[in-house]
């Protein structure tokens, strides 16, 4: 409460739709095909860029990328191939330095998506069928039949955000707050995927609040462009958990 508190009263807690697409998740919406390509294509993306350049450019990568209609990329890429779509990220300065692999990479990960839709029915009923962990490392580790190039954990848990599963994005931000230099929930200076995972779990289960809303809090207290009070230089003489943090001063 302490840090959302900070975050509204100087209006830097970004309004994130995850939030907003968990909670709808949980009141019974079922995700489209086109909704899980556009959560895959936001995660891609999102590879070391800082989400609030990219944010302002979402409609024109929906328009880049045919509102995510699958047999329209597919012609895209039959006709005018990957560097298509290189080619218009680039041009509105949304590409990061692994675009060329992440586009080379499309139509293979849209037949990953139809094979899993063919086994389970939809992507829906397949990323709900066991808890998130499970399915991050059924689409992200190297040895699965379902693993999707180029996305690791990191960018395979924000695809499942963007389509409302309700899980944390290990990020580096979250790996070093809960670092042994700051918050200390790990040993090490940066915690684990699966030491943040359990952290923001502990944490929703004292408050109430979901994993999404705990994780956009804690990021938006560490991001560029946002609150940039736990970022990689830390602003501990604004940080309002002090008491908490190893590096704070008293």
């Amino acid at each position: 409460d302490t840090i959302e508190r900070y975050l509204y009263e100087n209006k830097i807690l970004y309004d994130s739709p995850i939030v907003k697409w968990v909670e709808e998740r949980r009141n019974g919406r079922r995700f489209a095909l086109n909704d899980h390509l556009r959560g895959y294509v936001y995660a891609q993306l999102s590879n070391n860029r800082t989400w609030s350049y990219l944010e302002p450019h979402l409609p024109e990568i929906d328009e880049i990328f045919c509102n995510y209609e699958v047999k329209s990329i597919i012609n895209k890429l039959d006709f005018v191939g990957h560097d298509y779509f290189i080619s218009r990220v680039k041009a509105i300065k949304c590409g990061n330095r692994g675009i060329n692999q992440q586009m080379q990479a499309l139509r293979e990960n849209i037949n990953v998506f139809n094979r899993l839709i063919d086994e389970h029915g939809s992507l829906d009923e397949f990323v709900t069928s066991q808890p998130f962990i499970e399915i991050i490392g059924m689409l992200s580790d190297p040895g699965s039949h379902y693993k999707l190039r180029s996305l690791g954990k990191r960018l395979t848990a924000e695809y499942l955000r963007n389509v409302g599963i309700d899980c944390p994005k290990p990020d580096l931000h979250m790996c070093r707050l809960f670092g042994g230099k700051r918050l200390g929930i790990s040993s090490k200076d940066e915690a684990s995927y699966s030491e943040v995972f359990q952290a923001i779990a502990e944490m929703s289960e004292k408050t109430g609040y979901s994993q999404a809303r705990i994780d956009n809090i804690l990021w938006s207290y560490c991001a560029k462009g946002y609150g940039e009070v736990c970022s990689s230089e830390a602003k501990c003489k604004e940080c309002v958990i002090q008491d908490y943090c190893k590096k704070g001063e008293k």
